[in-house]
């Protein structure tokens, strides 16, 4: 029932197998639903317009050759004539006229990854097989905000971390009252679910949408398990789900699934007592789960895996939430006892969400997190976050390998970027001398590696953030006024530029990150200190 709108309908033949949706933002969103043979493939909610600004692909090769029903509940706006707008094609790199552009469009990163069209967010799910890093991500595949109807898992692989190569989106919403919000995969080589070794596991939940009955929100179904037998493109639930129902429709989410010795584990943020934090479930088998103890005082998206420590060669096990404050601890199987360890994964204000690689080859654990915070806007503000008037919407970090090091007695956990990123550079290093109190200005696609000389404290500025550094202490100060004791009295900065994202990388050791348009971008050094700079040039890897 779509009550209080009025209804258009419409069929198309699918003789290829990408629907085009014209889209408008400023216009009033309509309710879009797919219905194959009778059957609700899906609904969305999308800025239908008869004058769209950008086509949005949606593929859809499970309906090719058939005739697929198209029913729009309008309530104002251009949808009428955006649905006669509908096309039937190929890819989107197929098709020019209606995707001019492509990977031009301003603020497009160059080397950082983004969707070709819509908002992504939290990276989900990622996992290394076969040659490939997997990584999926929260993505509304038909509008460059947020909206919770549309939110799917969005899916691209690379070989290499930079190189993308985007497919359809792998998990999308079942019928009108849920969407997918958050989770992780795991590759089944122990063939627990019986799909056999090269089976892959995904874990997410289902959080409730607007009810199109009564346009009140259902509540959210809880842990979703999904199998997929085709190395990752799409997944089908496995039967009995949610198999961890949430208690009262309470919006628990974002299940981190994970292997040790002898079963699975699963980290769940939930609430009791109206308190944040993680709780930890137990399985033998994949399906059937236990609750064994809880974490206090995390948010949303959680990660845990354990590291070696590069120093003493113990084994931790590392827990951390959406803001990527490390705890690193001791995990028994059924609940992780935190050492007091805790160090910010990113001490900027741009990273958020950060997900590790399940199965990366040689033991590492690789780290991507979504690059938020565009313009300064809010997380969730409604506008495009920097990217206003563009097809797509924010961008991944770079991908950074974790190690476990001691640092001042304690545990801490460095971030850095992956050797891949080496292979980018496109040209011989540009050398430059920067005085004190100079100026430099830095490009997009830049790999910068700035020392700093100097003996007394200096400042350095890049846009409007500063950074202190004392030598004799070894103490960094950041803009947010978070210190670090490096433990070494020279200062190395690995700085790199795209089109929207700044990341700074200390020593090999700390880390922050900003987004911001890259003609802000300025390297100003204050007081006494003096650099030299080596900027390495980086391949775009859309080709442009």
């Amino acid at each position: 029932m779509m009550d209080r709108k009025t209804l258009s309908r419409r069929e198309i033949r699918m003789e290829k197998p990408f629907l085009h949706i014209p889209v408008r933002p400023e216009e009033g969103a309509c309710l879009l639903r797919l219905f194959l043979g009778g059957y609700l493939l899906h609904t969305f909610r999308v800025a239908l317009s008869g004058r769209p600004l950008a086509y949005y692909p949606l593929a859809l090769p499970e309906c090719l050759g058939q005739a697929v029903y198209i029913e729009v509940a309008v309530d104002g706006g251009d949808g009428d004539s955006g649905l006669e707008e509908i096309l039937c094609g190929g890819r989107p790199e197929d098709e020019p006229a209606l995707y001019p552009a492509l990977y031009q469009e301003p603020h497009r990163p160059g080397f950082h990854y983004s969707c070709k069209r819509g908002w992504l967010n939290d990276p989900n799910g990622l996992f290394y097989a076969n040659g490939l890093w997997h990584l999926y991500y929260q993505h509304n595949p038909l509008g460059s905000t947020a909206t919770d109807r549309n939110c799917s898992w969005g899916h691209a692989v690379s070989p290499d971390l930079f190189h993308w190569e985007e497919r359809r989106p792998a998990i999308m919403p079942q019928g009108d009252q849920m969407m997918c919000a958050s989770g992780s995969c795991l590759p089944d080589t122990r063939n627990a679910l019986g799909y056999g070794s090269d089976a892959v596991v995904a874990a997410f939940t289902a959080l409730g949408v607007e009810r199109m009955t009564d346009w009140k929100k259902a509540p959210a179904q809880g842990q979703i398990f999904a199998v997929s037998t085709d190395g990752g493109d799409t997944f089908r639930r496995l039967p009995d789900q949610p198999a961890i129902p949430c208690e009262g429709g309470e919006p628990w989410r974002d299940p981190c699934l994970f292997a040790d010795e002898t079963g699975y584990g699963l980290a769940v943020y939930e609430t009791h007592e109206e308190k944040n934090m993680v709780a930890f479930y137990r399985s033998d088998d994949l399906r059937h789960w236990r609750r064994t103890g809880f974490a206090p005082e995390l948010f949303e998206c959680p990660d845990m895996f354990p590291l070696t420590c590069e120093e003493t060669g113990e084994t931790r096990w590392v827990l951390y939430g959406g803001d990527g404050t490390i705890r690193v601890g001791h995990y028994d199987g059924e609940t992780f006892r935190d050492e007091e360890s805790r160090n910010s994964l990113d001490f900027g204000r741009a990273v958020y969400a950060g997900q590790t690689w399940r199965n990366a080859p040689g033991g590492r654990r690789v780290h991507i997190a979504w690059a938020c915070g565009m313009g300064n806007h809010r997380i969730w503000d409604e506008r495009g976050m920097g990217y206003e008037g563009l097809p797509f919407s924010q961008c991944m970090t770079t991908p950074c390998e974790l190690r476990l090091r001691r640092l001042n007695g304690r545990y801490f956990v460095s971030r850095t970027p992956v050797a891949e990123l080496d292979a980018l550079h496109c040209g011989p290093a540009e050398r430059r001398q920067v005085r004190e109190n100079g100026l430099m200005l830095l490009q997009s696609g830049g790999d910068y590696q700035v020392f700093f000389r100097g003996e007394a404290p200096f400042s350095f500025q890049v846009a409007d953030l500063r950074f202190s550094f004392c030598p004799a202490t070894t103490v960094l100060t950041f803009p947010n006024g978070n210190t670090l004791e490096l433990g070494e009295r020279e200062l190395r900065v690995r700085l790199l530029t795209d089109e929207t994202t700044v990341e700074l990388f200390f020593n090999e050791l700390a880390c922050a990150t900003y987004t911001m348009p890259v003609e802000e971008a300025l390297l100003r050094l204050e007081d006494m200190a003096a650099a030299e700079v080596l900027r390495y040039p980086l391949e775009n890897v859309h080709g442009v």
